[in-house]
């Protein structure tokens, strides 16, 4: 009876704990050291368009037909924001806008600051850590942003023309994110509306996989590494308590408006879903479409052409001042 040579059956051995190894360091540390990775850099606008990135472009007020004001704005831990104030006549409420995680520059939304100059809204553009012209290299995935936000609402409660009037957070992607964070967090903030939000840096993730087919069970484990790495980022008050499930329960009866897309290809709809259980008093659109930006073709720029969107979001702001 022929018996394997000694050395064949320690590497076969050797070879299987290497492939164990390689197994235990994929599902339990390579993404959460990937995402830690990912976060430490800062986001810029090429100006153009770009194969891999559309909404490369950077706004400015004229081309909207805007006179603009432009603000720094200092951050408790350090970090300058910029800020661009589109101002009404005799307004009756103020919309700070956030824009997503790498794409647009929130300069995309001085077509929502020319439809609500009309409407008697002033609006705040912010730029928040880490991308554009704002200060940092260190991306807050909505775990960091709220004190972004906290800042800003300090900074425009201590303007006479402003100090009385509701205060209206709106972000699409990550800003939808922020916006629900701040809501929650910001007693100062009156409202927001979320477009295509996550409910949580790690659930999204967490959804991503189940997206492009990532087992369950692994899915299970992934999601507690991923949460534990928020704490170690950004420490532990702040990743659990700005979290959009937590904020969301937080607003109270404030009004809270979620808009997504039910094929958005880059949030999954479920996020929302997932909002909508935490907070069933909330208001939730869910538009028959595959438009991660909600408006119409992604096209954020000529918002007034989306009828649709215009009449429902105009509606609730209005409400949102009667209710006041």
């Amino acid at each position: 009876m022929k018996h394997k040579p000694v050395k064949t059956h320690f590497r076969w051995r050797k070879r299987r704990i290497l492939l164990w190894i390689a197994v235990i360091l994929f599902i339990f540390l390579i993404p959460a050291i990937v995402m830690s990775v990912y976060v430490f850099h800062h986001v810029g606008y090429m100006g153009v368009e770009s194969e891999k990135y559309l909404l490369q472009d950077v706004y400015e007020p004229k081309d909207f037909s805007l006179n603009a004001v432009e603000h720094t704005i200092r951050t408790g831990d350090g970090e300058e924001l910029w800020c661009s104030e589109v101002a009404c006549d005799d307004p009756q409420g103020v919309i700070l806008y956030l824009s997503d995680l790498r794409e647009p520059s929130v300069t995309y939304f001085y077509g929502h600051a020319a439809w609500m100059q009309k409407k008697g809204f002033t609006s705040f553009l912010l730029e928040v850590r880490a991308h554009g012209e704002s200060t940092g290299h260190k991306l807050g995935l909505g775990c960091a942003e709220v004190e972004d936000v906290r800042s800003l609402v300090q900074y425009i409660k201590g303007m006479d023309e402003y100090r009385n009037l509701p205060i209206i957070v709106q972000g699409v992607g990550l800003g939808g994110t922020i916006a629900l964070n701040a809501v929650g967090a910001i007693p100062e903030v009156d409202a927001c509306i979320a477009m295509s939000p996550w409910a949580g840096a790690d659930t999204q993730l967490t959804l991503l996989m189940k997206k492009y087919y990532v087992p369950g069970f692994i899915r299970n484990i992934e999601k507690p590494i991923l949460h534990q790495a928020l704490r170690i980022l950004y420490g532990k008050e702040a990743a659990d308590q700005n979290d959009p499930k937590v904020q969301i329960r937080n607003a109270g009866e404030k009004p809270v408006l979620v808009i997504a897309s039910l094929r958005d290809p880059h949030v999954p709809v479920e996020n929302s879903r997932i909002l909508q259980e935490e907070a069933p008093d909330a208001e939730f659109w869910l538009r028959d479409s595959e438009d991660h930006y909600v408006v119409k073709d992604n096209d954020l720029v000529h918002v007034e052409q989306d009828q649709e969107y215009c009449t429902y979001v105009s509606g609730f702001l209005f409400k949102v001042i009667r209710q006041r």
